[in-house]
């Protein structure tokens, strides 16, 4: 039942959750975009600031043998994938991806976060605001009902 009821999730949450992910597809479509064009990153400052720090950094790429991925392209396709899946109809299959997706997306971002503030020492407002999307679609799903579509707030998955 793709309207709601058992094994469904809270579909009011769909528009909302979709807008968060989009706002994190473009941050990190700009994020690879400066990364792979070696341009300074906007509101860092005239030489990239603490974003320049962090992008230019050895944990900004992901070597996978001798091809190198930026940090930011597997961060969007991430958030690409959390937005079509919000878009699915198959409410049961959508809401194991979601959650594991999205859990494993906090939970990465708090990884990165003590990186950026325990070993790079470095301000980052882009990384910032990426974290906080990732743990605002996160944390969001323990929060949403399976019962039916109303607005009633629980605290559990399942």
């Amino acid at each position: 039942d793709s309207s709601g009821g058992e094994g469904a999730w809270n579909t009011q949450f769909r528009q909302p959750l979709s807008i968060v992910s989009a706002v994190g597809m473009v941050e990190t479509a700009y994020l690879t975009f400066t990364k792979l064009t070696t341009k300074s990153v906007l509101f860092c400052g005239d030489d990239g600031g603490g974003c320049g720090d962090v992008l230019n950094s050895p944990y900004a790429t992901i070597h996978f043998g001798s091809f190198d991925v930026p940090l930011p392209l597997l961060g969007f396709l991430a958030y690409t994938s959390v937005f079509l899946l919000l878009q699915s109809t198959n409410q049961t299959i959508t809401r194991n991806a979601l959650l594991f997706l999205t859990t494993s997306m906090a939970t990465f971002s708090i990884f990165l976060v003590s990186i950026l503030t325990f070993i790079l020492h470095a301000s980052c407002p882009y990384c910032l605001l990426s974290a906080l999307l990732s743990l605002t679609l996160g944390f969001s799903w323990f929060f949403v009902s399976n019962d039916d579509d109303t607005t009633d707030f629980r605290f559990g998955v399942g």
